[in-house]
Parts: C-alpha cells; structure tokens; sequence
C-alpha cells in the first residue's frame, strides 16, 4: 500500500510537472499505483482462510471506482463543459427571448 501511496503520489507531480499535461510517464505510474493496491487487496482477501463478502465487496468497488473515474475523465476533456463555453453560452441566451429562463440568464458577461 505505501509504494502504491508514492507512485499514485509521483503521477500526480509528474502530471504538475508537465504544466498539467498527461505523458505516458504519469498514466504508467498511475496504472502501475492503482495495480499494486489492486494487488493488496486481492492478496489481503485470499490470504484468509474464508472469504468475506465485505472483503470481495471492497475489492469490486473499488475497480468500479476507477472504471467511473475512467468514464469520468474521458467525458469532460473534450472541453464542451468549460467554464467559458457555459458563458458563451449565457451571452446567447441573454439576447434571446425564447431561451430558458435560469439564475445564471442575469449575469454581467461584459468582455
């Protein structure tokens, strides 16, 4: 667990390193993070004698995490859902009389 703990920790420096860029020496590190402690879990539930159901439960939540994150990081990097598209947004809504009426239609979006 604490050499996943580094290099989960070196991912996440070498991603700051790059001016928030993703290389393939931050993804391996982190693939490599999460394998270890998938390697943990795996090896701290077979380890015992009968298996637990809490056990094998925290082992496939915690792979459903990382397919969600996965999911997660896959559908908002192709920036449709920045901050400055949603206020480009709200400056066509604000000339339009047809538009949703929402909290955000009033705000000063002078460039």
């Amino acid at each position: 667990v604490g050499l996943s703990i580094i290099f989960f920790g070196l991912s996440i420096l070498y991603i700051r390193w790059a001016y928030f860029n993703l290389s393939r020496r931050s993804v391996g590190l982190f693939i490599f993070a999460f394998g270890l402690y998938f390697a943990f879990q795996i090896v701290s539930l077979l380890d015992d004698e009968t298996v637990s159901y809490f056990g094998l439960s925290a082992v496939f939540l915690a792979l459903n995490a990382i397919i969600m994150t996965i999911i997660a990081f896959v559908s908002f990097t192709n920036n449709s859902g920045t901050i400055l598209d949603i206020f480009d947004y709200l400056k066509d809504v604000q000339g339009n009389e047809n538009a949703v009426e929402t909290k955000y239609n009033h705000l000063p979006l002078n460039e």
